[in-house]
């Protein structure tokens, strides 16, 4: 389906990337975001600029001094009043072709008293959230399929949190009534595979470009073409029997989803996370325990907010000292006891990780700086594009930011 020519005029560059059904699938997404923190509205800045269909925004916290210096979302005259509004309102005024909604009551009550609401949002992303409500919103968007994008930055810090063949995996040999159309196609690509082209994927039906006389180049486009569209045809042929046998209509994939599918079926990954709460009983460290032989590695700072996390649940702030009735010394001495007693607990060496690293890290008193919000926000709306749009492959699953060396890890943990 053509966009309007004015649409297609504003958001061109981007079309460019991820094409007229992309798009489509971004303006059909409903996106909340947790906490309008200065990294979350960078987040949601950027798929409003998009054009992402509608967002809502759940915070019930005030506008403070502190959110002043470092989120461009809110003003000085909204200080002490919502601080979810007054980002709604300015995150609208980048495109008015968005919807956007506030929601002002905590994750706790909404989670404690309708869970539900969450099913109505294509994707949602938590920001300044405890470990606790974290682990709770990770499993009650589990239990209903919405995918979660956890970002933070922390002083200097940023914070962003399995490929197996589509055709042997057991959402597409076992379907059901409740199947994605995902799965149905998987399924009728894979009886395209085994009983029509001898186990060859669908044509794409275009060829690179060659030396050749352009008569001969058009003649072998053609023959693509057609066999690429008879190919098409055999596949929507399986899918229409496999629709009917689960009850439903066989128009139920639109023509078009048949042909993107098919077009890209050779470039098709599915990813599968760990769930939070078993990452968070034992990351993948050990794996990567060379990585921390750098003294500079990323991989150290997640340990660090990991603790960090720890270090707030106990005392209802992060480690910094001072206007909180305890010191720096006494701060970093509690933070060398977790990070001690985690490393124990997931059986690593206390060693791994030098004393100094827990100072410095203390010193950021979970700060969040404008630089690091927008980077972060960058890198977690990006991965939000490729969700929605169904489009290149996302990261897997944590990435790690440092803005003293300008560097960035991604690690399965």
């Amino acid at each position: 389906m053509a966009l309007p020519t004015e649409k297609a005029a504003r958001y061109d560059r981007q079309l460019r990337l991820w094409g007229d059904h992309g798009q489509t699938a971004l303006e059909s997404a409903h996106v909340c975001l947790i906490n309008a923190s200065a990294t979350g509205t960078e987040t949601l800045k950027n798929l409003v600029l998009a054009g992402v269909g509608s967002f809502t925004i759940v915070d019930s916290k005030q506008v403070s001094a502190t959110d002043l210096g470092s989120n461009f979302f809110v003003l000085p005259s909204a200080v002490e009043s919502s601080r979810c509004r007054c980002a709604c309102t300015l995150l609208q005024e980048l495109n008015p072709d968005v919807r956007g909604s506030a929601i002002e009551d905590s994750v706790d009550t909404i989670l404690a008293n309708s869970p539900d609401l969450f099913s109505t949002y294509t994707t949602v992303i938590a920001t300044e959230l405890p470990d606790a409500t974290l682990q709770l919103l990770a499993k009650v968007l589990r239990s209903l399929s919405v995918p979660l994008i956890v970002v933070a930055s922390y002083g200097l810090i940023g914070f962003h949190q399995k490929c197996k063949s589509c055709s042997d995996d057991p959402a597409c040999l076992h379907l059901t009534p409740e199947s994605s159309n995902f799965w149905v196609l998987v399924r009728a690509l894979k009886e395209f595979v085994i009983n029509d082209s001898r186990g060859k994927l669908p044509l794409r039906g275009s060829i690179p470009d060659m030396n050749s006389f352009s008569d001969l180049y058009v003649g072998l486009q053609k023959v693509y073409q057609t066999q690429a569209r008879l190919d098409m045809e055999a596949v929507a042929t399986h899918l229409s029997a496999l629709l009917i046998g689960m009850g439903k209509s066989p128009g139920t994939v639109p023509m078009e989803s048949v042909k993107q599918f098919c077009r890209n079926s050779a470039f098709l990954r599915v990813v599968r996370y760990r769930s939070l709460a078993d990452e968070h009983c034992k990351p993948n460290l050990s794996e990567h325990l060379w990585r921390l032989e750098n003294p500079d590695s990323e991989l150290a700072y997640y340990i660090l907010l990991r603790a960090a996390d720890q270090f707030y649940s106990m005392y209802k702030f992060y480690p910094r000292g001072g206007d909180k009735g305890t010191s720096m010394d006494s701060d970093v001495g509690v933070m060398k006891t977790i990070v001690s007693n985690l490393l124990n607990s997931w059986e690593l060496p206390p060693s791994i990780l030098r004393d100094d690293c827990i100072v410095e890290f203390c010193r950021y008193g979970g700060a969040e700086l404008h630089s690091v919000a927008a980077f972060m926000g960058g890198v977690a709306s990006q991965e939000i594009v490729k969700i929605l749009t169904h489009q290149f492959v996302p990261l897997n699953n944590t990435l790690i930011y440092s803005a003293m060396t300008c560097t960035a890890l991604t690690v399965a943990l």
